[in-house]
């Protein structure tokens, strides 16, 4: 399952902090070249034993909001220890130069930490950048971009395990009637809270992906189709029985419908959901509020629970 993520505008504010940050070193490293091959004076600031602390990256980097970087904890504690090094090596080299003459294997051990804090950095921001584009920023599940990709990569693991995957469309029941009702920021809130409630109920490695609106696909691998026609029953009672809050301190009950089908080996993905999708269909016009299963093969009947 997706981890929730932070949200659209944190994301970009951290991207635009990066670059920030990394400009802030380019010019400290300029600085630092120009003073080594010009023989000008170097800011003390620049090679004190604290001086990872003091230049601008540094400053940014120990005074930002940890928890705005919480999900990226990992690598920014990487980038904290590089940076140091970095400016460790920038002190010995002033040293050398000042007793005499900097060797080749001082310079190439700076070069090469002041190389891998940038791509540290760069890496962060790449993998920053792939959380944009494969995770849906309202409900922070995996979006459209991501499921055809692991879709197919379960098609694979199908093929050399031989054990069966079924997919569902979700579908919440007239959800426009919600945004007309109590507004579209009232209709994203349902949407938030539809997803924590299937998440509730979906086993560590089920996923779930905004198919789009109000739609939503959930990947059930290594399940039989009535252990999948149970779980998203139980999920659909879950959420007919459920109010969910609203941030005005008020609380709206919905339902949703569902439509179950295999993920098939022989079709391509897309005819998968398609057929999911005809499930889902058959379950809005039984009435709504139900799981609908539909086998796959020519003329295959439709199966309500």
């Amino acid at each position: 399952m997706a981890r929730d993520t932070k949200n659209n505008s944190v994301i970009l504010g951290a991207l635009r902090e990066l670059d920030s940050a990394i400009e802030a070193n380019a010019t400290w490293l300029a600085k630092l070249h120009r003073a080594l091959i010009c023989g000008s004076d170097i800011e003390p600031s620049m090679v004190a034993a604290d001086g990872h602390l003091h230049c601008v990256f540094g400053r940014w980097y120990y005074q930002r909001n940890p928890d705005d970087w919480e999900q990226w904890a990992t690598q920014m504690d990487d980038i904290g220890t590089l940076h140091e090094h970095m400016h460790q090596g920038a002190r010995r080299l002033v040293e050398l130069r000042a007793s005499g003459a900097v060797g080749d294997t001082a310079f190439d051990e700076f070069t090469d930490q002041a190389l891998r804090f940038k791509l540290a950095v760069r890496a962060l921001q790449f993998q920053i950048i792939s959380e944009i584009c494969l995770v849906d920023h309202l409900t922070g599940i995996w979006n459209r971009n991501s499921m055809f990709q692991r879709l197919t990569e379960e098609c694979q693991r199908m093929l050399r395990t031989g054990k069966a995957c079924f997919l569902c469309m979700i579908d919440i029941d007239h959800f426009k009637a919600v945004n007309d009702t109590h507004g579209h920021l009232a209709g994203d809130e349902v949407l938030q809270g539809i997803v924590r409630i299937v998440k509730q109920r979906l086993r560590p490695y089920d996923s779930i992906y905004r198919f789009g609106g109000e739609e939503f696909l959930v990947c059930l691998p290594e399940t039989t189709a009535d252990a999948a026609i149970a779980a998203m029953d139980r999920i659909r009672e879950d959420i007919a029985e459920r109010p969910l809050p609203l941030g005005n301190g008020g609380s709206i009950r919905v339902t949703a419908s569902f439509g179950v089908a295999p993920l098939s080996t022989t079709l391509a993905v897309e005819e998968s959901i398609e057929v999911a999708d005809r499930a889902l269909f058959c379950a809005k016009a039984a009435g709504r509020n139900r799981v609908c299963r539909w086998d796959t093969g020519a003329g295959a009947p439709s199966r309500r629970t």
